[in-house]
């Protein structure tokens, strides 16, 4: 029986200042490539791009002018869909290339291939604070036009799941799809620090965390705290210079490290070595780090959410996001929460034959 095509559209000016979704696509298609009854069809705006981050996951990897915004093919595109309201090129494209499915892109339905939108949260749902105008109205056209132009959509989670059915009332258009991370080689050597690998926007929570880490660091002046991620927040431009003060006005440039963007090879070391992980985030949809946490067996300190929730494992401790001694009470007597006696092992087996028969029922 011949494998089915499955394109993905994966491009730089998507994806570069998002590591979050660059990590997703990897491990999402490291799954994907793992089941024997599909062929993965990258389409791409930059081929660079593409072999620094996914270089050994796709059957083939093919540069479109279309989906390059520097292009006249991109503006002749946008014509198209101005006349028409149908993306009619990219649809011609995927017929030449005899795709089956156009997963995690939304297109037009149509009789000739399957297309799987991607609504990764509904975070402008819970927080409508934490958007401008401008964004919050972006993020509902998305939404719609994901609904709209759709056969299926996947979404990060069962708690995003609830919150679109309860919001459109279309519970069978929804499949919560998560990501499958196989278990690593667990280091050994821990090192004084946490770690925290976030882009630096508001609904990360940072401050929360430096303020909850302060009350430890007056006990334990040594202790570190290491931070990695972008610190542009395009919704919210000055919250990167708020939490550099609260950092300068309570002398902790010695304990809390930002090191920015890193590459994924050192964030994982990073993972690895540190005592533990902490998520302090008001919303996530999926949050890949609590996988790479389970995946190496690593102590995971998580805000009291939905999602962390439905993600909790063996060596995941919760605190409340409202209450900072909520939190430095777990850092200030770590030792002790970092007692555990159950298993992790069967979770993987579950969820790779969950997220199995979901994607081939689907595809």
């Amino acid at each position: 029986m011949a494998k089915k095509r499955i394109a993905f559209f994966i491009c730089k000016k998507d994806l570069h200042n998002w590591n979050g979704g660059i990590n997703y696509f990897k491990y999402f298609l490291n799954f994907l490539k793992s089941i024997d009854k599909y062929k993965i069809i990258i389409f791409t705006d930059n081929l660079d791009f593409i072999k620094k981050n996914f270089p050994k996951f796709a059957v083939r990897t093919t540069y479109t002018p279309l989906l390059n915004k520097n292009s006249l093919l991109f503006l002749l595109r946008r014509l198209v869909i101005w006349l028409f309201k149908k993306d009619y090129l990219i649809y011609k494209m995927l017929l030449k290339y005899k795709i089956d499915v156009l997963s995690h892109r939304s297109l037009f339905k149509n009789k000739h291939f399957k297309v799987i939108g991607w609504i990764q949260d509904a975070q402008h749902l819970k927080f409508k604070k934490f958007f401008l105008e401008k964004h919050y109205n972006e993020r509902v056209k998305y939404i719609q036009n994901e609904i709209d132009h759709s056969n299926y959509i996947f979404v990060g989670s069962e708690s995003v799941k609830r919150e679109l059915v309860k919001k459109f009332n279309l519970k069978n258009k929804f499949i919560s799809l998560q990501v499958f991370i196989k278990p690593q080689k667990i280091s050994k050597q821990e090192e004084k620090f946490f770690y925290y690998p976030a882009q630096f926007w508001k609904h990360k929570n940072h401050i929360f965390l430096f303020k909850a880490f302060n009350i430890l660091v007056k006990k334990n002046p040594e202790i570190k705290l290491i931070c990695t991620g972008s610190t542009i927040d395009h919704r919210f431009p000055k919250y990167f210079g708020d939490i550099k003060k609260y950092i300068d006005e309570n002398n902790l440039k010695k304990n809390i490290i930002i090191l920015n963007n890193i590459s994924f090879k050192k964030s994982q070391e990073l993972k690895k070595k540190c005592l533990a992980l902490i998520i302090p985030s008001l919303y996530e949809g999926w949050n890949l780090v609590v996988e790479e946490a389970r995946s190496i067996n690593k102590t995971i300190i998580l805000s009291k959410i939905d999602s962390h929730l439905e993600q909790k494992y063996y060596k995941s401790i919760f605190f409340n996001f409202k209450n900072i001694n909520s939190l430095s009470n777990i850092l200030i007597n770590f030792s002790k929460y970092k007692k555990f006696n159950k298993k992790n092992k069967l979770f993987y087996k579950d969820l790779y034959i969950r997220n199995r028969l979901k994607l081939m029922i689907t595809y």
